[in-house]
């Protein structure tokens, strides 16, 4: 690979998450937050949804 390591590559990989992460972190962070509560409702609509006693079988 043009004598380019799998080392090589993660240290400027590091190197550039060094660089730019404290600009973009925070939004970074504030994005994560927002898709973590959403899927968290999202779960929990569906799980109170699935136990509501019209969506149970009567279990034949």
């Amino acid at each position: 690979m043009l004598g380019v390591q799998l080392t090589d590559i993660l240290i400027i990989i590091l190197v550039a998450v060094i660089i730019f992460a404290p600009m973009r972190l925070p939004q970074m962070v504030r994005g994560l937050k927002s898709m973590f509560s959403e899927f968290r409702k999202e779960v929990r609509q569906n799980d109170t949804a699935a136990d509501s006693p019209k969506n149970k079988s009567k279990g034949r």
